[in-house]
């Protein structure tokens, strides 16, 4: 997951929308394989949810108040990442987005 998500940003921090001249395709292309990158990282967040809640908690193999548990100290571990690697593509999404609107505004006039 880590190294997709660094592989999204980079294709985002790389994409310049002055290169780009023909637009065939409505939005900002690396920044849409970013967003489903997300929805797919979400949907893995909600299976090891699920899989935890039901197969170890449900089990009593482990106890969810326990901060120390190894399986809790993951699950945190691997939500922190998903967020940290979220957090970085929306900024660099926002950073390619906002000049877009300027080159819009300056071609209307």
């Amino acid at each position: 997951m880590k190294a997709g998500f660094d592989k999204a940003v980079e294709h985002l921090s790389g994409y310049n929308p002055r290169e780009i001249t023909e637009h065939s395709q409505p939005g900002v292309p690396p920044l849409v394989t970013f967003l489903e990158l997300v929805n797919v990282g979400d949907l893995i967040q909600q299976m090891i949810d699920v899989f935890y809640e039901q197969e170890l908690v449900a089990a009593k193999l482990t106890d969810p108040r326990d901060f120390l548990n190894p399986a809790a100290k993951e699950k945190k571990r691997f939500e922190q990442m998903l967020d940290e690697r979220v957090a970085a593509g929306l900024n660099m999404g926002i950073d390619v987005i906002h000049p877009r609107p300027t080159n819009l505004t300056l071609c209307v006039y």
